[in-house]
């Protein structure tokens, strides 16, 4: 019973870490992606609703790829250092443990969006790629010519996105 309270406390501490450091994990936008932080968490807590339209795109430059994305909060969230983070570090793990062990790996994204894990596998085992192959797929049209977009943009061969 303890160990269930212990795994939520450290669950909550450490999405919280990463929440308060993952603007400073961007090149850029960073006070974009703190105030959407910040909004995110107004939302969570029933405070604040959440907008969806957008005119424009940005950029946005993280420790795990730049991305194309589309300027509304749910992109930026997305694409945030601080999205599914122990998932993202779980499977770095797990891959890097199987090709420091020399095997070949393929990593496939199913409902990739604009590519937040296909980009940051992809740059994060950039010297890899021919161990790696990662397979994209994304039916929503807006969000594949993102992907496609991040893709190039990353320079990663080694990545075959499907729509």
């Amino acid at each position: 019973m303890h160990y269930i309270l212990l795994s939520k406390i450290y669950f909550y501490l450490t999405l919280a870490y990463y929440k308060v450091i993952s603007p400073f994990e961007c090149q850029n936008n960073r006070l974009r992606v703190l105030i959407n932080e910040s909004s995110f968490l107004l939302y969570v807590l029933g405070f604040r609703k959440l907008k969806s339209y957008y005119k424009t795109k940005i950029v946005l430059k993280t420790k795990f790829g730049d991305f194309h994305i589309r300027n509304i909060g749910i992109d930026l969230q997305v694409a945030s250092p601080s999205y599914e983070r122990l998932d993202l570090v779980e499977l770095i793990k797990r891959i890097n443990n199987s090709l420091t062990q020399n095997h070949n790996v393929i990593f496939i994204d199913v409902g990739a969006g604009f590519g937040k894990f296909t980009i940051a596998i992809g740059s994060h085992f950039r010297k890899y790629a021919n161990k790696l192959s990662i397979f994209s797929f994304e039916p929503e049209p807006e969000s594949y010519k993102l992907l496609k977009k991040n893709i190039i943009m990353n320079r990663l061969r080694n990545i075959r996105a499907y729509h």
